[in-house]
């Protein structure tokens, strides 16, 4: 269900977002959307009027926002280098590919460092009694929040990519297998839940580094941890809207004024907000709103 202000506000958002599963909206680099969130939600509590506690998850955003590329190189400690030309064939390709993975987990570290301070003053952690775990009473709480967000379509297609590419690989296939979804997980909870359950993997030594095929590489790796990390990113703002949209329903967006549910369910598109939003105020009681639920 969705909430009568949720539906006004959809009545105002310009068709063209929708255009995004047709491939018509390209999305930013992780790096850029980063960058862009932090600054939105500055720019949205005005500076962090009388939300100062905001501070914290933007700082983690600005630091992912920041990493271009890891100093990584094991061939300072590899003795043999130069012993064998095919040996440093397969080694030369295998850093390659390290070094994507290498970056990719670092970025995901500070993003999903940004999830946890989101979480520590957004979610009343300590009044969820039936519910264990930091992240399982997130799910809990979001699926009790819904309504108060607008359909999320660039998290329902990640969501849906993150799946695909999990089935392409068969040791990601076997663990995503074994993942039970608990009834308190709903669509917008599941992202951060797979997230979490991956990230104790790795955490745990249980995740293989991928193994360099050399001309033919077929690794899904690095792509698992970016749309991680993107989901993890939309889980921010999903979070954000629940939280703010009481003190700001307004967000400034490049200098634009638009709901806050727009601005936070957009911010990933290589867009500017004047291509993508109609200021205008709906009929509620004669139109319809102009999107589809495709549910």
């Amino acid at each position: 269900p969705t909430s009568d202000y949720a539906t006004q506000t959809a009545c105002r958002i310009n068709t063209k977002v929708l255009s995004f599963s047709e491939g018509f909206m390209e999305l930013k680099g992780l790096d850029e959307h980063c960058g862009e969130l932090s600054n939105l939600i500055v720019q949205g509590t005005e500076y962090f009027i009388d939300r100062e506690e905001w501070q914290q998850p933007l700082t983690n955003l600005k630091v992912a926002s920041g990493l271009r590329s890891i100093d990584y190189d094991t061939s300072r400690f590899d003795h043999t280098l130069g012993w064998c030309g095919p040996a440093d064939t397969f080694s030369d390709h295998q850093h390659v590919l390290e070094q994507k993975l290498v970056t990719e987990l670092c970025r995901f570290h500070f993003i999903w460092s940004a999830l946890e301070a989101t979480i520590d003053i957004s979610v009343p952690i300590k009044s969820i009694k039936n519910i264990r775990g930091k992240i399982s009473k997130t799910c809990f709480y979001i699926k009790s929040k819904n309504g108060l967000h607008p359909k999320f379509d660039a998290y329902i297609l990640e969501l849906a990519r993150l799946e695909k590419i999990l089935t392409l690989d068969s040791f990601y296939s076997e663990i995503f297998e074994s993942i039970e979804i608990p009834e308190h997980v709903n669509l917008y909870g599941k992202g951060i839940f797979l997230a979490y359950k991956l990230r104790n993997l790795l955490a745990h030594g249980s995740l293989e580094l991928p193994i360099t095929q050399q001309e033919d590489e077929c690794h899904y790796d690095s792509d698992i941890v970016r749309t991680l990390s993107r989901l993890t990113l939309y889980t921010i703002q999903v979070l954000a809207i629940i939280d703010l949209q009481e003190d700001f329903p307004w967000f400034s967006w490049h200098y634009v004024d638009v709901p806050i549910e727009f601005a936070l369910t957009n911010i990933q598109f290589d867009v500017h907000p004047e291509d993508i939003y109609e200021d205008s105020e709906p009929d509620i009681e004669d139109s319809e709103p102009d999107i589809e639920d495709k549910n």
